[in-house]
């Protein structure tokens, strides 16, 4: 069998597989106007190990001031995130997710809610990066988007097409022409006052601001432009790095 996988290959396989309804968890909180939806863990890890059964994974781990490690990254608000790496081979994604109560939207440090969370964390990664149930996210994985398909890797299982979601669109529109300024000053949060350039560049840090921020309804004006700045400066990051890696 063949370990020669691509990114493609993997989406292409993994998209076009229907979760079965009794095998998605229905939250009681809402993620706009519909409840919140995740796959559960026991099934999606099965169907993914099925067809990769050389994948991987790991929690990611904090030093803490007095040397120990924990496998939640803790904020001044008492919130707190867990990620994730997922491997297929040499292929590798991220993931986090904040840590919740029970269905609820309130932050915890409960064990037994950080458990729950790296498990729905490690579904999400499965699903959102590799494809498997991507539409419970409102991701569009259409074969159409990619090049090579499934033929790039030769023990990709034929699966029956679901049926295509449509795409939602985004909330941000960033001007392309416009410079972010990262000196310009932070609205709100933990370092509110600070410029931008606090963030030194790090993006995953960049994107646990903006997952904590972008599903929270009614943000005050404030907030939106925080959340309209967190997402440029990502775009600004990510221009630097492809600029790096071609010179």
């Amino acid at each position: 069998m063949s370990n020669k996988h691509t990114i493609e290959s993997i989406r292409n396989t993994l998209s076009n597989y229907k979760i079965p309804d009794k095998h998605i968890e229905v939250l009681k909180f809402k993620q706009g106007n519909k409840p919140a939806k995740y796959i559960k863990w026991s099934y999606a890890l099965g169907i993914f190990l099925k067809h990769y059964p050389e994948a991987r994974w790991e929690f990611v781990q904090y030093e803490q001031a007095d040397g120990t490690m924990l496998d939640i990254q803790i904020y001044p608000d008492k919130s707190c995130m867990v990620e994730c790496n997922v491997w297929i081979g040499d292929i590798k994604m991220h993931m986090w997710l904040p840590v919740t109560k029970g269905q609820t939207m309130n932050p915890s440090l409960n064990s037994f809610d950080i458990n729950t969370t790296k498990m729905r964390c490690l579904t999400k990664c499965i699903s959102v990066c590799f494809g498997l149930g991507a539409d419970i996210y409102g991701m569009d994985m259409l074969p159409t988007e990619f090049e090579g398909g499934v033929g790039d890797s030769s023990n990709e299982s034929p699966i029956p097409k679901s049926t295509p979601t449509i795409k939602p669109p985004s909330t941000f529109t960033p001007e392309p022409d416009k410079v972010f300024d990262v000196n310009s000053s932070q609205p709100v949060g933990y370092n509110k006052g600070k410029p931008y350039s606090e963030y030194n560049n790090d993006i995953q840090k960049v994107r646990k601001d903006i997952a904590y921020w972008k599903p929270k309804k009614n943000l005050n004006p404030d907030q939106q432009q925080h959340l309209d700045n967190l997402l440029s400066l990502e775009k600004v990051i990510i221009a630097m790095h492809e600029e790096a890696f071609k010179s």
